[in-house]
Protein backbone atom coordinates (compact mmCIF):
# COMPACT_ATOMS: atom_id res chain seq x y z
CA UNK A 1 0.00 0.00 0.00
CA UNK A 2 1.68 3.41 -0.83
CA UNK A 3 0.61 6.07 1.47
CA UNK A 4 1.27 9.56 1.23
CA UNK A 5 3.61 11.80 3.32
CA UNK A 6 0.95 13.66 4.80
CA UNK A 7 -0.79 10.36 5.51
CA UNK A 8 1.78 8.84 7.01
CA UNK A 9 2.37 11.57 9.03
CA UNK A 10 -0.73 11.31 10.57
CA UNK A 11 -0.44 7.69 11.50
CA UNK A 12 2.80 7.94 12.91
CA UNK A 13 1.17 10.97 15.46
CA UNK A 14 -0.15 8.45 17.59
CA UNK A 15 2.82 6.23 17.73
CA UNK A 16 5.03 9.12 18.66
CA UNK A 17 2.59 10.20 21.52
CA UNK A 18 2.69 6.14 22.32
CA UNK A 19 6.00 5.88 22.73
CA UNK A 20 6.35 9.43 24.62
CA UNK A 21 3.86 7.70 26.84
CA UNK A 22 5.69 4.65 27.29
CA UNK A 23 9.00 5.54 27.99
CA UNK A 24 7.42 6.02 31.62
CA UNK A 25 4.69 3.89 32.26
CA UNK A 26 5.44 1.79 35.34
CA UNK A 27 2.46 0.54 37.02
CA UNK A 28 3.31 2.30 40.62
CA UNK A 29 1.83 6.01 41.12
CA UNK A 30 4.67 7.58 42.59
CA UNK A 31 6.76 5.71 39.69
CA UNK A 32 4.49 7.26 37.08
CA UNK A 33 3.95 10.84 39.18
CA UNK A 34 8.57 10.38 39.25
CA UNK A 35 8.22 9.75 35.83
CA UNK A 36 5.79 12.78 34.51
CA UNK A 37 8.34 14.84 36.39
CA UNK A 38 11.73 13.56 35.10
CA UNK A 39 11.26 12.37 32.12
CA UNK A 40 8.81 14.06 28.83
CA UNK A 41 9.02 13.99 25.22
CA UNK A 42 9.64 17.84 24.80
CA UNK A 43 8.53 17.86 21.25
CA UNK A 44 8.70 16.16 17.82
CA UNK A 45 11.86 17.20 15.88
CA UNK A 46 10.96 15.08 12.38
CA UNK A 47 8.71 12.73 11.02
CA UNK A 48 10.60 11.53 8.00
CA UNK A 49 8.78 8.91 5.76
CA UNK A 50 10.63 5.46 4.60
CA UNK A 51 9.09 3.67 2.52
CA UNK A 52 5.26 2.68 2.21
CA UNK A 53 4.80 1.48 5.75
CA UNK A 54 7.70 2.96 8.04
CA UNK A 55 8.95 6.33 9.31
CA UNK A 56 11.81 7.67 11.52
CA UNK A 57 10.54 10.11 13.83
CA UNK A 58 13.10 11.96 16.28
CA UNK A 59 11.69 13.61 19.42
CA UNK A 60 13.54 15.65 21.76
CA UNK A 61 13.76 13.76 24.91
CA UNK A 62 14.54 15.01 28.08
CA UNK A 63 15.33 12.36 30.70
CA UNK A 64 16.15 14.12 34.08
CA UNK A 65 16.13 10.43 36.18
CA UNK A 66 19.29 8.55 37.03
CA UNK A 67 18.93 5.93 34.82
CA UNK A 68 19.53 5.33 31.60
CA UNK A 69 16.07 4.24 29.90
CA UNK A 70 16.02 1.55 26.94
CA UNK A 71 13.38 0.40 24.87
CA UNK A 72 13.68 -2.71 23.38
CA UNK A 73 10.53 -3.76 21.62
CA UNK A 74 7.34 -1.74 21.67
CA UNK A 75 4.09 -2.55 20.04
CA UNK A 76 0.81 -0.22 19.94
CA UNK A 77 -2.58 -1.02 18.97
CA UNK A 78 -5.30 0.53 18.41
CA UNK A 79 -8.91 -0.20 17.78
CA UNK A 80 -11.63 1.48 16.74
CA UNK A 81 -15.24 -0.04 17.46
CA UNK A 82 -13.63 -3.04 18.77
CA UNK A 83 -11.42 -3.89 15.13
CA UNK A 84 -7.59 -3.55 14.90
CA UNK A 85 -7.26 0.00 12.77
CA UNK A 86 -3.47 0.04 13.24
CA UNK A 87 -0.55 -1.55 14.76
CA UNK A 88 2.65 0.65 15.04
CA UNK A 89 5.95 -1.63 15.47
CA UNK A 90 9.13 -0.45 17.04
CA UNK A 91 12.18 -1.43 14.72
CA UNK A 92 14.89 -1.08 16.54
CA UNK A 93 16.10 -0.54 20.16
CA UNK A 94 16.10 3.28 21.30
CA UNK A 95 18.10 4.11 24.23
CA UNK A 96 18.56 7.79 26.16
CA UNK A 97 21.31 8.79 28.77
CA UNK A 98 20.77 9.84 31.80
CA UNK A 99 20.67 13.22 32.81
CA UNK A 100 20.49 14.42 29.57
CA UNK A 101 18.29 16.31 27.24
CA UNK A 102 18.48 14.65 23.60
CA UNK A 103 17.41 14.02 20.08
CA UNK A 104 15.91 10.51 20.24
CA UNK A 105 15.54 8.81 16.73
CA UNK A 106 12.66 5.72 16.12
CA UNK A 107 12.31 3.50 13.52
CA UNK A 108 8.73 2.57 13.39
CA UNK A 109 6.62 0.13 11.09
CA UNK A 110 3.09 0.72 10.99
CA UNK A 111 0.75 -1.81 9.56
CA UNK A 112 -2.82 -0.66 8.35
CA UNK A 113 -5.08 -4.08 7.58
CA UNK A 114 -8.30 -1.95 6.53
CA UNK A 115 -7.48 1.47 5.23
CA UNK A 116 -11.34 2.34 5.82
CA UNK A 117 -10.83 1.86 9.64
CA UNK A 118 -7.47 3.80 9.74
CA UNK A 119 -9.24 6.59 8.17
CA UNK A 120 -12.25 6.49 10.41
CA UNK A 121 -9.77 6.36 13.76
CA UNK A 122 -8.08 9.19 12.02
CA UNK A 123 -11.69 11.37 11.70
CA UNK A 124 -12.28 10.46 15.49
CA UNK A 125 -9.17 11.37 16.97
CA UNK A 126 -10.04 14.80 14.76
CA UNK A 127 -13.14 15.10 16.25
CA UNK A 128 -12.12 14.96 19.27
CA UNK A 129 -14.40 11.54 20.12
CA UNK A 130 -12.04 9.43 22.05
CA UNK A 131 -14.87 6.79 22.91
CA UNK A 132 -14.86 3.86 20.75
CA UNK A 133 -11.43 3.91 20.50
CA UNK A 134 -8.88 1.91 21.86
CA UNK A 135 -5.23 0.69 22.50
CA UNK A 136 -3.31 -2.49 23.70
CA UNK A 137 0.23 -1.67 24.48
CA UNK A 138 3.39 -4.27 25.01
CA UNK A 139 6.81 -3.26 25.76
CA UNK A 140 9.84 -4.15 26.60
CA UNK A 141 12.74 -2.27 28.08
CA UNK A 142 15.22 -1.86 30.61
CA UNK A 143 15.08 1.59 33.35
CA UNK A 144 18.62 1.32 34.83
CA UNK A 145 19.47 -2.33 35.27
CA UNK A 146 15.82 -3.16 35.59
CA UNK A 147 14.17 -5.01 32.93
CA UNK A 148 10.44 -3.32 31.84
CA UNK A 149 8.01 -5.56 30.76
CA UNK A 150 4.48 -3.29 29.92
CA UNK A 151 1.30 -5.06 28.61
CA UNK A 152 -2.17 -3.53 28.46
CA UNK A 153 -4.74 -4.76 26.78
CA UNK A 154 -7.41 -3.01 25.07
CA UNK A 155 -7.75 -0.20 27.33
CA UNK A 156 -9.77 3.42 26.55
CA UNK A 157 -7.30 5.35 24.75
CA UNK A 158 -8.56 8.33 26.73
CA UNK A 159 -7.67 6.73 29.95
CA UNK A 160 -4.40 6.06 28.94
CA UNK A 161 -3.48 9.55 27.49
CA UNK A 162 -4.85 10.86 31.14
CA UNK A 163 -2.34 8.76 32.99
CA UNK A 164 -0.17 11.14 31.52
CA UNK A 165 -1.84 14.49 31.44
CA UNK A 166 -2.75 14.54 27.79
CA UNK A 167 -6.41 14.67 26.42
CA UNK A 168 -7.96 13.80 23.13
CA UNK A 169 -8.01 17.39 22.60
CA UNK A 170 -4.36 17.43 22.76
CA UNK A 171 -3.89 14.42 20.06
CA UNK A 172 -6.75 16.54 17.88
CA UNK A 173 -4.73 19.38 18.02
CA UNK A 174 -1.29 17.37 17.18
CA UNK A 175 -2.58 15.96 14.15
CA UNK A 176 -3.53 19.17 12.80
CA UNK A 177 -0.29 20.80 13.09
Amino acid sequence: MNVGPSILRRRMCVAVLALAVALGLPSCRRAVERAQRDIAVERVVEVARLGSAGAAVTLRVRNDSRRTLRLDEARFELYLAGGLAAEFLLHEPVRVEPRTTTDCRSIWRVKVEDPMAYYALQRRIRAGAGDRIEISVHITGRGGGVPVKISRERMPLSEFLNTFGVTIEDLENFLEE
